[in-house]
């Protein structure tokens, strides 16, 4: 496929660097421009990682990353942590040089991966030590091709990569519990893991719950792909599975989101959806007011969407994390959506571009503290359940939710 010219490209986008990536989705000459004009080819791309070397794991107990750490103000984890984490990161690829992204590039994807591990994966360093695996993720346009050759290929072997670092997660931690969190790409490929790894087997007992958001997670998965994991319901509830997606208060639901099953990739068009409420962890209910918001954390990303499309680097580095926001916006189910106030001031309001309201970059930021806390509260209450070791007295600066 013929790529437009780079300085026509540029004038087509000038009016639109301050659009979401995910609005690509949305812009016909954007979809054009990200799908590569190659075929699928796996000899083209990096080797299989290998997740016993420590090089492939973006995030580790006793390596340095963003994922350790802690927004202003908050105290240092201390102590040893009761669980870990598996976190898989979502999109940061949306180049569309190759149907995978390359590993270890000097490149916009690339660094976006750690500025990523600090706006999501940090909130969960209070419960659980990290492990985060770099992976060679689809490119943006698979999403849009998945029920093509190229896109099914581009998907399949990013999971394949996801299910090679799971494994050695296992091997790592021992008989320890753990938690599955995600995002966007990342609850794609967790949805098909949790199916596939999890989900009748033995482990499944020491999975505390899976935090898999941003993904427009539709309610038959569970019975077809999970037959044994179960939604969760409430915040006390442990081995199970937590959903929202985030737009704004008339915001209108994305469609043409593709999710795995074992018979084939099929769009979440006219399902009806699961939501979890981070205010108070309950599928769909009442409003929860801003009062009862415990923190949000914005974290710039820098560069813009010319950067991401080109995969240029802005030599962006998350050294630490600013203050949380606290009472920033109410949130509600409804219909299967995580609906909040209108981001229209404030740092969150160049999320408001999109005329569908779609928060899709901020569904893990709007609810950054009440995510932590909840985490460590579901693993205090798993070890304390199970007898794994005992529970530990609440850390400084969390509040109970019981």
């Amino acid at each position: 496929m013929r790529k437009f010219p780079r300085t026509l490209l540029i004038l087509a986008l000038a009016s639109a660097l301050a659009v979401s990536v995910l609005k690509v989705w949305g812009e016909d000459l954007l979809v054009y421009y990200i799908e590569p004009s190659e075929p699928f080819d796996s000899t083209i791309l990096a080797a299989r990682p290998d997740y016993g070397d420590d090089r492939f794991w973006a995030a580790l107990p006793d390596k340095a990353s963003a994922a350790q750490l802690v927004p202003e103000g908050l105290p240092d984890p201390a102590g040893p942590r009761q669980a870990d984490v598996f976190y898989i990161h979502p999109t940061s690829y949306i180049s569309g040089k190759t149907w995978n992204s390359p590993l270890f590039s000097d490149s916009r994807a690339w660094e976006m991966v750690d500025v990523i591990l600090g706006a999501q994966a940090s909130a969960f360093n209070l419960c659980c030590n990290v492990y985060a695996p770099h992976y060679r993720q689809a490119a943006l346009a698979s999403f849009l091709a998945f029920d093509r050759p190229d896109g099914a290929a581009a998907l399949d072997l990013a999971y394949a990569d996801i299910a090679s670092a799971f494994e050695e997660f296992l091997a790592r931690i021992g008989d320890r519990p753990f938690v599955v969190a995600s995002h966007s790409q990342g609850t794609y490929h967790a949805l098909r893991l949790l199916a596939e790894q999890v989900d009748g087997r033995a482990i499944q007992q020491r999975m505390v719950a899976a935090y898999l958001v941003g993904y427009w997670l539709p309610m038959d998965t569970f019975g077809r792909t999970m037959k044994h994991i179960e939604p969760c319901n409430a915040n006390s509830d442990i081995a199970c599975v937590l959903h929202w997606s985030t737009y704004g208060e008339h915001g209108v639901r994305r469609n043409g989101v593709p999710h795995w099953y074992p018979g084939g990739a099929e769009l979440s068009d006219g399902k009806p959806l699961l939501c979890n409420n981070p205010l108070n962890w309950q599928r769909e209910g009442r409003r929860v007011p801003a009062s009862e918001h415990p923190g949000a954390l914005y974290v710039a990303r820098g560069g813009g969407l010319l950067y991401d499309l080109l995969n240029l680097p802005t030599d962006i580095e998350l050294k630490q994390l600013p203050a949380l926001l606290p009472h920033w916006t109410w949130a509600e189910c409804r219909d299967g959506l995580l609906h909040v106030a209108e981001q229209v001031n404030g740092p969150f309001g160049e999320f408001n571009s999109d005329p569908r309201q779609d928060y899709h970059l901020a569904d893990y930021s709007l609810f950054y503290q009440s995510i932590r806390e909840n985490a460590w509260e579901r693993v205090a209450r798993f070890a304390a359940q199970y007898s794994y070791h005992p529970s530990p007295s609440v850390p400084d600066g969390l509040r109970s939710r019981d």
